[in-house]
């Protein structure tokens, strides 16, 4: 049986899960979350320093997207 996402996403996309790009994009999409809606969470981390964060994350989704990942089939 077909469904809708096949249409649309690559193949493996029922692993997704385990894959690690897509899990730090998740712990990513947290972070960035919880910075936006918390202010007492924008008090703790200044701009600049998550400025930063937000570049070493970027960096890190790019290098685990390129990342061999033989666990993963």
């Amino acid at each position: 049986m077909s469904c809708w996402a096949d249409a649309w996403f690559i193949p493996e996309w029922r692993i997704a899960h385990r894959l690690w790009s897509v899990r730090v994009a998740v712990l990513w999409a947290v972070i960035s979350g919880a910075w936006v809606a918390l202010p007492a969470f924008q008090g703790f981390l200044p701009p600049l320093e998550f400025a930063a964060l937000c570049i070493a994350f970027s960096v890190a989704m790019v290098l685990a997207r390129l990342t061999h990942q033989p666990g993963v089939t």
